[in-house]
């Protein structure tokens, strides 16, 4: 089986294509037994049809050429021989042709032999005509190397027969005689190299093609995933605080059965406040994202904002601690977004499993730098956590060239971000 897509008995690049439109199941890697019998059958017939056109082909040079010979079109080089002769070497070069799909390179040896023949008895237009096309066919179709070597041995045929000729006649029959034998032969064998450039030209072109726009996808879903994660950390930073704020409330009375009416309704008020006010904020998170894919910055909540979450966190039975030291600046817009978001997060987290929370929100001449501390209930959470909150504080510190760092500090738990605040960027 040979390597080059447009050559040889069997291609492989033919291969390849029968198999991809034919059998999906082979590309698939599940090729069967009963599929591969099916596909040998597609391979003979496909043959079988090369066959039959190159034999048509043949049959009508032959019936042109013998036409010619009978009208006497060939040239006389004094050799005496019967007329059937002058058949012989057409009928090898048509054989040659009818071979110049499936057997390129026997054709070719056909052809050279009738053309071998010819050259003795007398040459005629059709046998020569035909002999360039078993040259072209063999260049074309037949292993990777015969170009190369039928343009050295042509080109060395030419030359040796054009000095063979000036050694016995003169330079101007000798030239006359080369140009025509390179016409004959170098000719053919020079146009299907070019072919053959030309064809390898365009299937790196195929396959520099796909690999593009496999790249392509690979980096529109890279896009996608870091989109899906992005949203879902927006949408996790803005549920999470009211709802677990809710959930804590709604325990509260739901374990205590026998709470009087007038305790219960400032509950269930805070819980209707926290509904609504998550409602609000995933409201305006779903307009930021938007606003982002029309190249609006949107409306973000910002470290300004830090007190409505602890007054929630209050109402939700949180106490609260708010520390600000240094001067307040303003900040880029990146830095006061995940500022607000990592505050809130950890105070989400303070509620579900601890108490007693304390911020404290620096500003440095560089860098915002954030502590929310809270002791530690003893037993299981009150709330089931997601799993999501600290990689998410993470991963928006890191964004921004910072850290977040979170776990226990004495009997407590602590989280700590440090955000870089250039300052070109604030005042």
């Amino acid at each position: 089986m040979l390597s080059d897509p447009a050559r040889g008995l069997v291609h492989r690049g033919d291969e390849s294509r029968l198999r991809l439109s034919v059998y999906p199941a082979v590309v698939a890697g599940q090729e069967a037994a009963r599929l591969t019998r099916w596909f040998d059958v597609v391979v003979r017939w496909r043959t079988a049809g090369d066959l039959r056109h190159g034999v048509g082909v043949a049959v009508v040079s032959f019936a042109a050429g013998a036409v010619m010979l009978s009208a006497g079109v060939y040239t006389d080089t004094g050799v005496t021989v019967p007329t059937w002769w002058r058949f012989v070497p057409l009928t090898l070069v048509c054989a040659g042709l009818a071979l110049r799909r499936v057997a390129p390179l026997t054709g070719l040896a056909l052809g050279t032999a009738g053309m071998a023949v010819e050259v003795v008895i007398g040459l005629a237009l059709v046998t020569v005509c035909v002999y360039t096309d078993n040259l072209y066919s063999a260049t074309v179709r037949g292993p990777r190397r015969s170009g190369g070597v039928l343009l050295v041995a042509t080109v060395t045929v030419s030359v040796a027969v054009t000095a063979l000729v000036f050694a016995l006649t003169d330079l101007r029959t000798a030239l006359s005689t080369g140009s025509l034998l390179a016409v004959i032969t170098v000719s053919p064998v020079a146009t299907g190299i070019v072919v053959m450039q030309h064809r390898e030209q365009a299937e790196l072109e195929r396959d520099r093609a796909d690999t593009i726009a496999r790249l392509a996808e690979v980096d529109r879903r890279a896009v996608l995933a870091e989109e899906r994660t992005r949203m879902a950390r927006e949408l996790h930073d803005t549920i999470a605080n009211h709802f677990s704020a809710i959930a804590m409330q709604s325990s509260a009375v739901l374990s205590r059965p026998d709470m009087p009416p007038e305790t219960v309704l400032p509950v269930v008020t805070s819980i209707r406040a926290e509904s609504v006010a998550g409602l609000a904020e995933m409201r305006r998170t779903i307009e930021f994202l938007r606003a982002n894919e029309s190249g609006d910055d949107g409306v973000q909540p910002r470290l300004a904002d830090v007190p409505g979450v602890v007054e929630r966190m209050r109402a939700a039975g949180l106490a609260v601690t708010t520390t600000v030291e240094g001067t307040e600046r303003t900040l880029p817009t990146a830095v006061d977004f995940a500022g607000y978001r990592i505050v809130q997060e950890a105070l989400t987290n303070a509620l579900k499993y601890g108490r007693d929370a304390v911020v404290t929100i620096r500003y440095l001449p560089r860098e915002l730098e954030l502590t929310v501390t809270n002791a530690l209930l003893e037993g299981p959470a009150a709330l089931p956590g997601s799993g999501s909150g600290l990689p998410g504080m993470r991963e928006r510190a890191i964004i921004l060239g910072g850290e977040c760092r979170a776990g226990r500090h004495g009997d407590g738990w602590r989280v700590h971000a440090v955000l870089p605040t250039p300052e070109e960027d604030g005042s």
